[in-house]
């Protein structure tokens, strides 16, 4: 949620979970909340990923995802 409190949205908690997990891998540099929600801004055109629709959202979660795979490939 906008307000720091954790969202009642599995999928924007799930969002949160994977940076998080990239943050604690050194797959992302930076683990805090206006690091992800200036990624998700990047990626979506919208300030905070509460506000995400779920097609929004989903393409976030892959984007991570994503990322996550990349590095566990990469020797």
């Amino acid at each position: 949620a906008p307000d720091g409190k954790k969202s009642a949205r599995k999928v924007v908690r799930l969002i949160f979970g994977l940076w998080s997990e990239l943050a604690r891998r050194g797959i992302v540099e930076n683990a805090d909340r206006a690091a992800l929600i200036a990624f998700v801004k990047r990626q979506t055109g919208i300030d905070h990923p509460d506000w995400l629709d779920n097609k929004q959202a989903s393409s976030v979660v892959e984007a991570l995802k994503a990322m996550l795979n990349r590095a566990q490939a990469s020797p």
